[in-house]
């Protein structure tokens, strides 16, 4: 476990520093697409152009930066030694961020993304986008991810534990919302943002959008489990 007290403030401020690099070249792409004569482009580059911030990878990314943040704030009330209720107010909205909504989600579109990919990549990243979207940017917003779980899992923690039930029912809602925008954008502008949906009927892409809400209350379980392995630490410590 990461014991050293300015470990944790040094480690978000590196990530918030990848993000802000990866923010730019998001928002470079988006700049440049929109320079294009769309009517000349393929229609998944015109979908990537237009409803970027549609997207739930992008959604997650936005969910990095605002808990990176968090985090950083966090650690600065500790070492500034900030009043005590600061300093839990700000563990509390550190803790339901990355218990309840950055570990499941960010688990969700690694695996979820990697391993349509891998089956097969047009259903889920077409490779025209290439073209434009580069590798690095791509492992940014779809693998570096990954990095801060590993980071705020091994930081060592005093309080502000989640329980599963309250967590459960803030990702419902978050999925539940961004289901309902997904499928508003179909309604609107009969477009499927990720081409897998092109190929189910309803019924298909009802399951499969339970199935991953499933498997992301799956994911939250487990990352508080292994956060409340820290709480049984701390009373065996006691």
């Amino acid at each position: 476990m990461l014991q050293n007290k300015y470990v944790g403030l040094i480690l978000y401020v590196f990530l918030t520093i990848v993000y802000i690099v990866s923010l730019c070249g998001l928002a470079g792409i988006g700049t440049h697409l929109k320079k294009e004569i769309l009517d000349s482009i393929d229609d998944k580059i015109k979908s990537l152009a237009k409803f970027q911030p549609y997207y739930f990878t992008i959604w997650n990314f936005v969910l990095q930066i605002v808990f990176s943040v968090t985090a950083i704030l966090d650690e600065s009330a500790k070492l500034l030694n900030l009043p005590i209720h600061i300093r839990k107010r700000l563990g509390r909205t550190r803790a339901v961020l990355f218990n309840a909504l950055l570990f499941p989600c960010t688990l969700l579109v690694a695996t979820v993304f990697w391993g349509i990919w891998h089956i097969d990549r047009e259903l889920i990243f077409p490779k025209i986008i290439d073209e434009f979207f580069p590798t690095w940017l791509n492992h940014a917003v779809h693998t570096f991810i990954v990095v801060p779980l590993i980071v705020e899992l091994l930081l060592p923690k005093q309080y502000s534990f989640v329980q599963f039930r309250n967590a459960a029912i803030v990702l419902t809602v978050y999925a539940a919302i961004y289901q309902g925008l997904y499928v508003w954008v179909y309604l609107r502008h009969g477009v499927w943002l990720y081409p897998i949906y092109k190929f189910m009927n309803w019924t298909e892409r009802l399951i499969f959008t339970l199935v991953q809400l499933a498997v992301g209350l799956g994911y939250l379980k487990i990352g508080i489990t292994l956060q409340n392995r820290k709480r049984a630490k701390i009373e065996k410590v006691r």
